[in-house]
């Protein structure tokens, strides 16, 4: 999982992993946390990575759907 959320993330995917989670298909608590501390790394990237900035709004987004589902998860 940690290369597939590395990849999309390099890739700007947000909306794909946020789409995944929503869907369900990623569901695993160690999987979301990961991915929750993923972006937290990639929030600290903002100001050395311009084009970043362009997608503040999706991580955020992404973020926060994360968290939603981490009460859910198992």
């Amino acid at each position: 999982m940690e290369f597939f959320f590395r990849i999309n993330l390099r890739k700007y995917n947000f909306d794909l992993l946020r789409e995944i989670i929503e869907n369900g298909e990623i569901d695993r608590r160690g999987d979301l946390q990961l991915l929750k501390e993923m972006i937290q790394k990639t929030k600290g990237n903002i100001g050395k990575d311009p084009k970043l900035n362009e997608y503040t709004e999706k991580i955020y987004r992404l973020e926060r759907i994360i968290s939603r589902q981490l009460l859910y998860s198992r």
